[in-house]
């Protein structure tokens, strides 16, 4: 049984504006940073005039939530050979597979940088393996691998780009989208070392 708590944390959110100088001669597209209309804009985006139009809160104030993630509940089956050849003083493999369980935090839809804590409610099924040889009494190889298979696509209320040339994390439109999460994989080796 695994209960994840996490801790989310975005603070001194910033930005640049990358417009051109009001030396520079703009393009017929360009604003420049002196522009009554780009002014204004900037005027209203940083007092969180234009996010709260669109229901979010202002991206300055930051976002924190702590709370539980997905809990995942795996059994499985273990096996352990001693001295199974000259070079090697033991084996050990295991085999795990479980449920997750969306138990975290959903994305909250009314942040600009808001995270979920988990899975953003999806049901995953995990598979695990786990290997283990002593090749010596003091150095030890190990190996996992490792898949999760998430339920099929769900139907979530998400926030969208407007264009497609839009970039960056505020995004302004609502709109019901479907969500396939896929399949994650992992993988890994380790060489401990004791005694030394």
């Amino acid at each position: 049984l695994n209960i994840p708590f996490r801790r989310i944390n975005v603070s001194k959110v910033d930005y640049t504006d990358t417009s051109t100088d009001a030396t520079s001669p703009p393009t017929a597209d360009d604003y420049t940073k002196t522009d009554a209309a780009w002014t204004d804009f900037l005027a209203s985006f940083t007092s969180g005039a234009i996010l709260g139009d669109y229901d979010l809160t202002n991206y300055n104030k930051g976002y924190t939530k702590s709370k539980m993630g997905d809990m995942s509940l795996l059994v499985g089956w273990r096996k352990e050979w001693l001295d199974p050849t000259e070079f090697l003083e033991f084996a050990k493999i295991m085999i795990k597979g479980g449920v997750l369980f969306p138990t975290g935090l959903n994305k909250h839809k009314g942040h600009p940088f808001a995270m979920p804590t988990g899975y953003n409610g999806h049901w995953a099924f995990p598979i695990r393996f786990d290997g283990l040889i002593g090749l010596s009494h003091d150095i030890f190889l190990g190996g996992h691998t490792g898949v999760t298979i998430f339920s099929k696509e769900s139907h979530k209320n998400y926030r969208v780009k407007t264009d497609a040339l839009q970039n960056g994390f505020i995004k302004l439109a609502l709109c019901d989208v479907k969500e396939s999460r896929g399949t994650i994989v992992d993988a890994g080796l380790y060489l401990k070392l004791d005694h030394f």
